[in-house]
């Protein structure tokens, strides 16, 4: 089996983002959490995952320190592809049309939440032809709210703090806030896996993985 692991928040979704933050409320013991983030991480299921060893689950889980470690950092880009697409951000909320501006702010009403993002990001982002902002059709908003779905991080969270800080100062911006959590559930993830490591990591099962990154790959045998 082999399971590809982003290397750092460059290579994470917002959609995966999104998965992530629904884990911080799943039920479960720790080491089926483990087994969920890596599933969402890698798109490897979890039948799958489950019948790796305890010990390269450790391993996979370390390689994604990043997420604790790291902030998804990045320039704001007016500009930018995504799925054969080409949109323009609104950096002012001047820039908006009164319902636009109605539906960011019931969006915003729960701007913790990381399952608005996609909304606020569609509301923001204005479809180009050629180049140029062109009006967005009817009903379009489904179309450009599953389009911001494959924005990296490292676009979705400089955007959104440059907005909100733009559109009023938040006591906690909803990036930073979801973050916090989301840091605090990988952080107890990975505890409890690399404590049983040692103990009974290598009899669970005997599954061979080999995890790839852009660099190469690495066998875990």
């Amino acid at each position: 089996m082999t399971v590809g692991l982003p290397k750092d928040w460059s290579e994470v979704t917002l959609e995966q983002y999104i998965q992530l933050y629904e884990l911080n409320e799943m039920d479960g013991s720790e080491e089926e959490r483990a087994i969920a983030i890596l599933s969402v991480m890698s798109g490897v299921s979890i039948e799958d995952l489950r019948e790796v060893r305890l010990s390269d689950i450790g391993r996979m889980i370390k390689r994604l320190d990043f997420l604790v470690k790291t902030q998804p950092t990045g320039k704001v880009s007016r500009f930018f592809p995504l799925r054969w697409n080409g949109y323009r951000i609104v950096k002012n909320a001047k820039s908006l049309s009164a319902g636009q501006y109605i539906d960011l702010n019931y969006f915003m009403q729960n701007s913790r939440s990381p399952q608005n993002f996609p909304d606020i990001m569609a509301i923001l982002m204005q479809p180009t032809r050629f180049g140029f902002v062109r009006k967005k059709k009817p009903l379009e908003h489904a179309k450009i709210r599953e389009d911001a779905k494959h924005l990296p991080m490292t676009v979705v969270k400089p955007l959104t703090d440059f907005f909100l800080q733009a559109y009023g100062d938040l006591e906690v911006t909803m990036s930073e806030y979801s973050l916090k959590k989301m840091k605090e559930r990988l952080v107890e993830v990975q505890g409890r896996i690399h404590s049983m490591q040692d103990t009974v990591g290598s009899e669970l099962s005997t599954t061979y993985l080999t995890v790839t990154e852009p660099s190469g790959t690495t066998s875990l045998k």
